[in-house]
């Protein structure tokens, strides 16, 4: 069976000359995340891929329009 890459993740630690600490998602959070450099793959970066960070105006007080929606149709099965 050959070796697949699933996704690209942050190298956090080195541990060691060939074991590396990974920054895992949450649905990966069952995983150990502590592996050997031989299972992981590198990453070739390309700058297009990296987008430019647009600047997000929060504000405090945000009001949400409510639209009533009736059934008109109900079956069960």
């Amino acid at each position: 069976m050959a070796p697949r890459c699933i996704w690209y993740f942050e190298v956090v630690e080195r541990i060691g000359l060939v074991v590396n600490r990974l920054v895992l998602p949450p649905y990966l959070s069952k995983i150990y995340n502590i592996f050997h450099v031989s299972l992981l793959c590198k990453a070739e970066v390309d700058p297009s891929w990296v987008l430019p960070q647009v600047l997000v105006e929060v504000r405090k007080y945000i009001t949400l329009g409510v639209m009533l929606v009736q059934i008109l149709n109900r079956s069960e099965k």
